[in-house]
């Protein structure tokens, strides 16, 4: 499901490098964070932002 489906349970308002809190979107309910490799050599993590639909 994409995330602009009527379906959709969350919308993204923000999308912040390593792992942040998401003051910065004052509409964000919840956030994700998500752990990433590439290749076993490097890592970072992502935080995405979320609004309830």
């Amino acid at each position: 499901m994409s995330c602009d489906e009527p379906g959709a349970a969350y919308r993204v308002v923000g999308r912040l490098e390593g792992i942040q809190n998401c003051s910065a979107f004052p509409s964000a309910t919840s956030r994700y964070t998500q752990f990433m490799a590439r290749g076993g050599e490097s890592s970072n993590e992502l935080t995405l932002c979320l609004a309830d639909e």
